[in-house]
């Protein structure tokens, strides 16, 4: 599979960034007081909206987005399970 690489252009990473916050913001928002509802299920929910939009998912802008809000010491915990997700390969 031929991969596309495209360079990062500040203006596109902008409007990614502005995407992907719109998003974030719609699942944060959906997901309040869902009982059971992990950060890992968040990023996969993220991704999958990502994926339904056609926005590019960018592990560095869902960091940056959202990063800070995660607990440190779940940050490797949920890491380690991303990987082992059915989205862990995907960048």
């Amino acid at each position: 599979m031929k991969e596309v690489v495209t360079l990062r252009d500040p203006r596109n990473r902008a409007w990614q960034k502005k995407q992907l916050e719109k998003i974030v913001r719609r699942i944060r928002d959906s997901s309040v007081g869902r009982a059971g509802y992990s950060p890992i299920d968040f990023t996969e929910d993220v991704k999958c909206a990502c994926a339904r939009e056609g926005v590019a998912f960018d592990h560095d802008l869902f960091n940056e987005l959202v990063g800070r809000d995660l607990p440190t010491e779940n940050r490797a915990h949920n890491a380690r399970k991303l990987a082992h997700s059915k989205f862990g390969g995907l960048r």
